[in-house]
């Protein structure tokens, strides 16, 4: 059976591997450096509470950390990483890195792991002593596998425009393109 363009699974396959994926972007601004070094802060003062309507995050000498403002808890959305350096003097270039964050990476890295150790220690403790029970034991771990895959996917479905808000801010703010 074949399944149709663009099909659900399809989707869930998309969203769970862009999880894992850093999206890169250059920006250029007119603007000098320290011009939009001094913009980022006026607007993002504030840690953790500051920041605009829509973006919110903190900013260093020649770096910055942005996320999409949100009201509620999502640690599986986009962060976007933007190093800051001045390009030929009166121009500015924004290296922009997107990605999940760190935390959630490694989080679902070790749930993916622990499963995947689970099934390859009761695999050698079915060749070593074969019981009735190591066969559900080996069935345990579908459901962790499902709702592992099925939770990345859904949070980051929840996180889908975050990129394009944070671009679009740069963009306006910093009159970059």
């Amino acid at each position: 059976m074949t399944r149709p363009h663009g099909s659900r699974i399809d989707r869930i396959r998309d969203l769970f591997l862009s999880f894992w994926r850093e999206r890169r972007t250059t920006l250029r601004s007119p603007r000098s450096q320290e011009q939009c070094v001094a913009a980022l802060k006026q607007d993002l003062a504030g840690w953790p509470f500051g920041g605009t309507e829509s973006v919110r995050g903190r900013v260093g000498r020649n770096k910055a950390l942005l996320a999409r403002r949100i009201p509620y808890g999502n640690s599986f959305r986009d962060l976007v990483t933007v190093r800051i350096s001045s390009h030929g003097g009166r121009e500015t270039r924004l290296d922009c890195v997107t990605a999940a964050s760190p935390f959630a990476r490694i989080f679902m890295a070790a749930w993916f792991g622990f499963l995947g150790f689970w099934w390859v220690m009761v695999v050698i403790f079915a060749i070593v002593q074969p019981e009735p029970m190591l066969a559900i034991m080996l069935l345990a771990p579908i459901p962790m596998l499902v709702f592992g895959i099925g939770l990345v996917a859904f949070c980051r479905r929840l996180s889908e425009n975050d990129e394009d808000v944070v671009l679009a801010y740069l963009r306006e703010r910093l009159e970059a393109s």
